[in-house]
């Protein structure tokens, strides 16, 4: 029996130049295949540190403050995460971050060979849903007046990110071309294991985590969550992997 309870990595691409069908272990192609991911957008912007507020690596924590607020999309509720750096690429700068924590856009996942050792292809789409645009732009406008605030004044002289301007700032359509080329994975890839009954074509494993059409096969870390959790994933993988340890399979 092969147990699988890991975080994966992933090879990003642009392109999928190769066979994306899944194929089971005997080599046939195998139709219950979800082939979705989600993973959760974020966006930094620096923050120049006053001397008095710089700190070494080996004396802070570079995160050590947050804040979970909730946008104004229509069934929004604790979507939007902010959390601060004490410091980045160096220790003359700091970062206030944004995170999508209920996104809706959809990527897929592909296989490029029916060899495992071959990287699979993944493409995330992030902002490709209109509604992740809406909420990108409040949460980074958000973090520039949080960023610009009396507070955080006290600790740095200047808020910025590469090719923010002003005239971008002000023109939606011109921040959400600057939000999909700025916005990165926040490694919390979930949703390419889809659980479901064995009569549903887009399910890879049933209520017990194993792979369907392949025996001896089980799949239990947050490939078979459908949507992220508002929150990191490891807790909700070891909490399945805790449930399935007490189930027989």
């Amino acid at each position: 029996m092969n147990f699988w309870l890991k975080q994966p990595p992933y090879n990003l691409s642009d392109r999928d130049d190769g066979d994306d069908t899944p194929q089971r272990k005997d080599g046939a192609a195998c139709p219950n295949a979800d082939r979705t991911s989600q993973t959760i957008p974020s966006c930094k912007i620096r923050l120049a540190l006053k001397a008095s507020a710089q700190s070494s690596p080996s004396d802070v924590r570079a995160y050590n403050c947050g804040l979970r607020t909730t946008t104004h999309l229509d069934g929004a509720q604790d979507d939007l995460m902010m959390f601060a750096a004490n410091y980045g690429d160096s220790v003359e700068e700091g970062s206030i971050s944004f995170a999508l924590m209920q996104p809706r856009s959809r990527g897929h996942v592909g296989l490029r060979s029916a060899k495992p050792e071959v990287q699979p292809f993944i493409q995330f789409h992030i902002l490709s849903d209109q509604r992740d645009c809406s909420a990108a732009r409040e949460g980074l406008r958000f973090a520039l007046r949080l960023a610009q605030s009396n507070a955080l004044s006290k600790v740095c002289t200047r808020a910025s990110a590469p090719g923010l301007t002003s005239a971008v700032l002000d023109d939606d359509r011109a921040l959400d071309s600057w939000l999909r080329v700025n916005c990165e994975e926040f490694f919390h890839a979930v949703g390419t294991c889809r659980m479901g009954a064995e009569h549903d074509a887009r399910a890879v494993v049933d209520s017990s985590c194993r792979v369907l059409g392949v025996e001896n096969l089980v799949v239990c870390d947050a490939s078979i969550i459908p949507t992220p959790p508002r929150a990191p994933t490891h807790l909700s993988a070891v909490m399945l992997a805790e449930h399935l340890s007490h189930k027989p399979i």
